[in-house]
């Protein structure tokens, strides 16, 4: 009886864990991975380590644990290349994005030049 109890308690405290720590550590793995199930699996693997290695990890430690272990897992998945190619795309579809406001802009100068000299006789 004594074992089941012990067991309960280990539930509810990492419940309680999981339940403050879960949406921080989501939202810095997908500010970097910019892909919510990436995201999402990277913080499960972290919560099925801690749950079971709960006994090695002393009370106090438990941020820095969390801190570390998001930066493994998130740095893991992007070297294994579902997270660089997310961060590629993401990037390309940002310059690719500011180009055309550029030439948008430009084309915009054109016009405005054109219309401003269109009035006048040569």
């Amino acid at each position: 009886m004594n074992k089941g109890k012990h067991k309960n308690v280990d539930l509810v405290a990492f419940e309680a864990i999981y339940d403050k720590h879960w949406q921080s550590l989501y939202i810095s793995a997908f500010k970097i991975l910019k892909n919510k199930v990436q995201a999402s699996q990277v913080v499960q693997e972290i919560f099925v380590d801690l749950l079971n290695n709960r006994k090695l990890l002393k009370r106090e430690d438990l941020d820095q644990y969390l801190d570390n272990e998001l930066r493994y897992r998130v740095l893991e998945a992007i070297s294994k290349g579902g997270g660089y190619e997310s961060l590629l795309d993401s990037l390309t579809q940002y310059i690719s994005a500011e180009s055309s406001k550029t030439a948008d802009k430009k084309s915009g100068d054109l016009n405005v030049l054109n219309f401003s000299f269109s009035g006048e006789s040569v």
